[in-house]
């Protein structure tokens, strides 16, 4: 479906972004796909602010607006604020990626002319031009799930892969982070990231990302890097504390700070989550490890990863917490981890004797 609108007259654009670290990454072409659309108009994207940073760097686009945080009142205020401030800013058409009733509302509510956006959650009467989410789209990769959106509106190039750029604050940063621990540029580094902001379903067990960073450690004198979100921190703590010193922690940074030490990274060994893409988009190798969650849709993007998955019946289930015995992560052990890990740093001339 190719939308209609009159071209001449849509002069500003708002995106209404995603809300998680992973999505936003994978959003990233369809955004670029709609400045191609309308490579003249004022193009300003709308997310909340923990995701914000990763537009930071983004050239194709002209101004970050923030979602308010809260719950209850306080963000039922924050929401009619925002809905004010749009309505003064003019927006002629609203992008509206996210599936849910509540992101459609707003751009609705603030009076903007068109809205665009998938039909889902019985939200179309909110929706000028409603796409319908045919079944294709919901079993292809996110990515181009998005980019049909930036499509419909006249993106005719086929869409890039994320890229993270990373300036060099962040890379001054990193580098300063690991001289401070006395790592130079010559020693190996290697990414673990534990947790998960979804839920426990997807994750790998801690006392098995312990093993396997003690195992690697031994075999290949290599530093590890734990990374996670703040509500991770009790899991990359506790792990970190029986890694004798041979561990950073980088626990809720800026996120392009973490960017930057997930590149400067020799691969990253990670469940499906937000550092996994942003692994991805830097160009850093990622074996991923895949249980709940469905890798036809969020697996890492490019090339030189590798994904750890046991087809079993109940998987993917898509759910925050395992209901039964979690076996699509039990039947991946740290033999088979550790081997898939050791194979690929072999394949870069890393010496794992």
């Amino acid at each position: 479906m190719k939308i209609v609108l009159p071209r001449s007259t849509i002069k500003r654009v708002l995106i209404r972004g995603v809300n998680w670290i992973g999505d936003t990454i994978i959003t990233l072409p369809a955004v670029r796909g709609i400045r191609e659309a309308f490579p003249d108009a004022h193009l300003a994207v709308l997310v909340l602010p923990h995701v914000a940073s990763l537009f930071e760097r983004c050239s194709f686009i002209d101004e970050l607006i923030s979602y308010p945080q809260g719950k209850g009142l306080h963000l039922i205020n924050g929401e009619r604020i925002l809905t004010h401030h749009l309505r003064r800013k003019r927006f002629d058409l609203a992008v509206i990626l996210p599936r849910s009733l509540r992101s459609a509302l707003i751009p609705f509510v603030a009076r903007i002319p068109f809205r665009v956006g998938y039909s889902a959650y019985l939200r179309a009467p909110l929706l000028t031009h409603a796409l319908d989410e045919r079944k294709e789209l919901l079993n292809c990769h996110q990515v181009e799930y998005f980019y049909h959106i930036a499509s419909s509106l006249g993106a005719s190039s086929p869409y890039e892969l994320p890229v993270l750029e990373v300036g060099e604050g962040e890379h001054t940063w990193a580098e300063a982070l690991l001289t401070k621990r006395g790592i130079g540029e010559e020693r190996l580094l290697l990414g673990i990231n534990p947790g998960s902001t979804y839920g426990t379903a997807k994750c790998w067990f801690s006392e098995r990302f312990l093993e396997l960073a003690r195992r690697l450690i031994n075999r290949t004198h290599a530093a590890i890097v734990l990374v996670g979100g703040r509500d991770n921190a009790s899991l990359i703590h506790s792990i970190a504390a029986h890694l004798n010193g041979q561990v950073i922690e980088a626990v809720g940074e800026n996120l392009l700070q973490v960017a930057a030490l997930v590149k400067r990274c020799r691969l990253l060994i990670t469940n499906d989550t937000g550092p996994m893409h942003i692994a991805a988009a830097v160009g850093t190798p990622v074996v991923a490890l895949f249980g709940s969650t469905n890798p036809l849709t969020t697996s890492p993007l490019g090339r030189g990863h590798y994904l750890i998955r046991k087809a079993v019946s109940c998987s993917p289930c898509l759910k925050r917490e395992c209901p039964e015995d979690h076996r699509c992560m039990s039947l991946i052990t740290v033999d088979e981890v550790e081997k898939v890990v050791v194979e690929m740093l072999e394949r870069d001339h890393v010496n794992t004797r």
